[in-house]
């Protein structure tokens, strides 16, 4: 746990490297209850958990909400906005099918809709990645080691990640670690960085 508060549910299986991307902060963090587990390595990822490797097909079977959630990821990632649980208004204004959506966005609503589930990001573009690391709220992703690091489009953005036993409040400064230190320790000294 960490020293400056607790977090429950951390799961660490030997020396993998399990990411939780914690978006619910409680003063002080002393109650989280909320995360996004994140896997850099599928040979890390627990044994008996589904891995989504084909989003297309999975996301075929999804049925959406209009929550806000997804209206969010949508905007995000496509540019667009749903104006149906079939169809949604892409950047252009042009009414569309759902299935039209990029695969990133579809990546991004199967982990809101399959949380049992890890959902590998393997073929989501940069601003999909970021975008579902910073706005999902629950369930899994597994998105392989890139030493490019993630697209930043905000500097600073405040987040809740665990990773290494090292605890990131800043995007950045993961970002940071995964594109340079990934193979070491982070420096304690980086903004946003506390050993746990």
């Amino acid at each position: 746990m960490c020293e400056e508060g607790k977090v429950e549910e951390c799961l660490y299986f030997g020396n993998a490297c399990i990411i939780m991307l914690l978006v619910r902060t409680v003063f002080k963090r002393e109650v989280l209850d909320e995360m996004l587990n994140v896997y850099l390595d599928d040979k890390k990822v627990p044994s008996g958990k589904k891995i989504i490797d084909d989003v297309e097909k999975e996301f075929r079977t999804c049925v959406l909400q209009i929550s806000q959630e997804e209206q969010t990821l949508i905007e995000a990632i496509d540019g667009g906005h749903l104006d149906s649980r079939a169809t949604y208004i892409d950047r252009f204004g042009t009414q569309l099918s759902i299935s039209e959506l990029s695969t990133g966005c579809k990546a991004g609503l199967c982990v809101l809709h399959y949380k049992e589930s890890i959902v590998s990001l393997r073929e989501c573009g940069y601003n999909a990645v970021e975008s579902i690391l910073r706005f999902c709220r629950v369930g899994s992703v597994l998105v392989p080691f890139d030493t490019t690091g993630f697209l930043v489009s905000e500097d600073n953005a405040l987040v809740e990640i665990l990773c290494n036993e090292y605890y990131f409040t800043n995007y950045s400064s993961f970002n940071f670690y995964v594109k340079d230190w990934y193979s070491y320790p982070p420096g304690v000294s980086m903004e946003g960085v506390s050993k746990c």
